[in-house]
């Protein structure tokens, strides 16, 4: 994994959280106001990643759903409270590799 450096949170993110039930359970799974500016979000995250993925650092379509996801890199099942699970520093796009990457830490380490 290289070293990121990121941004500012951008508005829209920010905006989208103040809207968030916070009795929805995981707002990554079932809150509307973040399923909608997941796309954007993805987007904006690349941009700051190059277009790479945080991990293996190939080149990502932030665009196409079917071709990356925002990672939570301290994982949501373990650091679960909303300003771990929305803490923006703790977002990145990740590839959708089966055998490295997000799909691998997810699977096989707990960090």
């Amino acid at each position: 994994m290289r070293y990121i450096k990121k941004g500012k949170e951008p508005v829209f993110f920010t905006e989208a959280k103040k809207n968030i039930d916070k009795n929805c359970g995981d707002p990554w799974l079932y809150s509307k106001s973040i399923s909608n500016v997941s796309k954007d979000l993805r987007i904006h995250i690349a941009k700051e990643q190059n277009n790479c993925c945080a991990y293996c650092e190939e080149h990502i379509n932030a665009e196409n759903k079917e071709d990356c996801d925002i990672d939570h890199f301290r994982k949501r099942n373990i650091f679960k409270s909303l300003d771990d699970i929305l803490d923006y520093n703790n977002l990145f796009v990740s590839c959708k590799n089966q055998d490295h990457c997000s799909n691998y830490k997810d699977k096989h380490m707990n960090i």
